[in-house]
């Protein structure tokens, strides 16, 4: 979820609405969208442009988060090391956080 529409490489309006998330008891968000957003992952001090789809555009949300969940369902393995998380594929590491 991101609350900043410039981040938005594409982007997919729909009508104003709330949705329910998990995790948040009876809370709505005011979803207007959703899209894909391309970030600059570091790994090993190599940079590489990634994109992140399908994420909701949030307005006031006034963070933005990234779903471990979303990441692992995909494939990776997640693994806590002291103050970052390392995404790995296959044993090598391919996304930190």
């Amino acid at each position: 979820m991101f609350d900043q529409k410039i981040f938005f490489a594409i982007f997919k309006s729909f009508e104003p609405g709330s949705w329910s998330v998990s995790g948040t008891g009876d809370a709505k968000l005011n979803v207007l969208g959703f899209g894909d957003i391309t970030v600059a992952v570091a790994v090993n001090k190599i940079v590489n442009l990634k994109t992140l789809t399908d994420d909701l555009y949030v307005p006031g949300f006034g963070v933005n988060l990234f779903s471990i969940g979303d990441v692992t369902a995909s494939g990776l393995i997640a693994r806590l090391e002291e103050d970052k998380v390392l995404f790995m594929r296959n044993g090598e590491v391919v996304l930190t956080a």
